[in-house]
């Protein structure tokens, strides 16, 4: 397989890895970098199927940029280095892309402890930003209606639980458009976007209910357990 600019690859200066079947082609800042001695990456592709070329190649770009962004097409790094794989259909390399976008979203949002964020739909991508903005990815079911797939509920679940470990929250509607806040604590508020209309609330409806409920049991069980260390 034929890599076309292995030096922005090897130095890791590089600015988009576009990745096909036959040609990977590399695309540089233009600042010019010389290579460093010893062992290159490129190195190690040699010998190597186009196949086991590719998904090395798609393994470093993840190994060392955290993803903010994924299409069907592309992933693009918090720093904006892009990756493009538009022509590869391997289950397993598209598989690891998304993955590795779920787990640095999780993080992100795990480690920045936000207190108000914004979601919205997108028909195409998923994406954050550092400000707390989200877009998730819906996906056309067999009735020609988009919904948001499990991945992205999973994730609304999980940033509840985050954001509002210990407290009842509520859905709302302000100003036409949906919230979530704590029941107590209004300074604690995800909004949600004009794309989020009517189709949607039964999924947000279950996901407020479903922590709630959560909360609740937890609750009874400690509260269970404090009954039955006094009654000894």
């Amino acid at each position: 397989m034929q890599i076309v600019g292995k030096t922005y690859l090897n130095n890791g200066n590089y600015i988009c890895i576009a990745v096909n079947p036959n040609i990977i082609i590399v695309r540089g800042d233009g600042t010019f970098i010389e290579s460093k001695e010893g062992n290159k990456f490129t190195d190690n592709l040699n010998d190597k199927t186009d196949n086991e070329i590719v998904r090395d190649v798609v393994d470093y770009f993840l190994n060392n940029n955290k993803l903010a962004y994924i299409s069907s097409e592309s992933a693009i790094g918090i720093d904006g280095k892009k990756l493009i794989y538009r022509n590869i259909c391997d289950p397993v390399i598209l598989k690891r892309i998304v993955d590795k976008y779920l787990q640095d979203r999780f993080e992100f949002t795990k480690n920045n402890e936000l207190s108000r964020c914004t979601i919205d739909i997108s028909n195409t991508s998923s994406g954050y930003d550092s400000e707390g903005k989200y877009v998730l990815a819906a996906m056309e079911d067999s009735v020609h209606k988009f919904r948001l797939c499990g991945r992205e509920l999973k994730f609304i679940n999980d940033l509840l639980n985050e954001m509002y470990t210990d407290e009842i929250v509520c859905l709302k509607l302000d100003d036409k458009r949906f919230e979530i806040t704590a029941l107590y604590n209004e300074q604690k508020v995800i909004k949600f976007g004009e794309s989020f209309n009517d189709e949607y609330l039964n999924d947000l409806c279950t996901l407020v209910s479903n922590h709630n409920q959560e909360l609740s049991d937890r609750m009874t069980l400690s509260m269970k357990k404090r009954e039955d260390i006094n009654e000894k």
